[in-house]
């Protein structure tokens, strides 16, 4: 294809294809996609599979359009993820695997990976993205939570990657489901089995702060970096701030990490100011991330 080719589709891309998928979903049934990601996609293994996505109407066509997810916090893993030392990743909230798989194919220190989604079509997705790397992984259909039991799980009937235990963080049409949940201090004993370095990230729609502060503390100096969403959100899980100061002071480095769509600048952070922006209402979300 053509450099002009490929600008003529993409003018045709944004009203168009959102659109037809979610009407092959609602009318027709379709439940996922499959495509291959092209040459230099960071999602584009050595074995050139194929990348299996919910049949949404923001993040399924984003992913097709890009061939990759997210950037910017790949690029941030991959500036820290350094050294030939094992590497165990945690990804809670970990939706259909695609930070997971970019982050496998950049990474070839990561030798074990927990990877937590509670909803069945992302997990169906999950499992397909990860299935070619031979790391030990651990794909678990539940959330973490603060008890190991059944929680109300809230969807976004617009975007799979939006779903969460909170329903403030959801639209005014969002649907329900019963799912799994797993309790934090019980399963972080797992991850930090073993002598491997470990990343931890977090993108649970609103609660990451949340669940930090139910991992045992014992498990943070156990962490050389890391990545949680924040959310400025109403009706949350009331939050120990003990317990959150505690785990963002073992990680000297601490930024808000750039958007790669609205070229927001990375900007330092102090714990303070962490707990500013919680307490604020003044944008909605941002990426954290921190290191040793």
């Amino acid at each position: 294809m053509t450099i002009d080719n490929l600008n003529q589709a993409n003018q045709f891309y944004d009203p168009v294809v959102p659109a037809a998928i979610h009407l092959c979903r609602d009318w027709y049934g379709l439940k996922a996609l499959e495509f291959k990601p092209r040459d230099g996609s960071p999602l584009q293994d050595r074995a050139e599979s194929s990348v299996k996505l919910v049949a949404d109407r923001m993040m399924c066509p984003t992913t097709l359009r890009r061939h990759r997810w997210q950037i910017e916090e790949l690029e941030f893993a991959k500036r820290v993820c350094v050294g030939p030392e094992p590497i165990t990743l945690i990804d809670i909230g970990a939706n259909m695997g695609l930070f997971s798989r970019q982050l496998l194919i950049a990474v070839r220190a990561i030798t074990k990976v927990y990877a937590y989604e509670p909803e069945r079509e992302n997990f169906t997705c999950l499992s397909h993205n990860l299935a070619p790397f031979s790391c030990e992984k651990n794909m678990i259909e539940a959330a973490i939570s603060g008890s190991s039991s059944e929680a109300e799980f809230y969807l976004d009937p617009t975007n799979s990657g939006n779903y969460s235990l909170a329903a403030s963080a959801m639209p005014p049409s969002y649907t329900k489901v019963m799912v799994k949940t797993l309790d934090a201090s019980t399963e972080c004993a797992a991850w930090a089995e073993g002598p491997n370095r470990i990343f931890y990230k977090s993108d649970t729609e609103g609660l990451d702060e949340w669940v930090a502060t139910l991992i045992r503390p014992e498990f943070w100096p156990r962490v050389f970096a890391g990545m949680i969403e924040l959310w400025n959100i109403a009706k949350k899980p009331s939050l120990n701030s003990a317990a959150l100061s505690f785990m963002l002071d073992c990680f000297p480095n601490k930024i808000f990490l750039a958007n790669a769509d609205t070229k927001v600048s990375e900007v330092p952070v102090s714990t303070a100011d962490i707990f500013n922006y919680i307490n604020s209402r003044a944008q909605p979300h941002r990426d954290l991330a921190f290191w040793r």
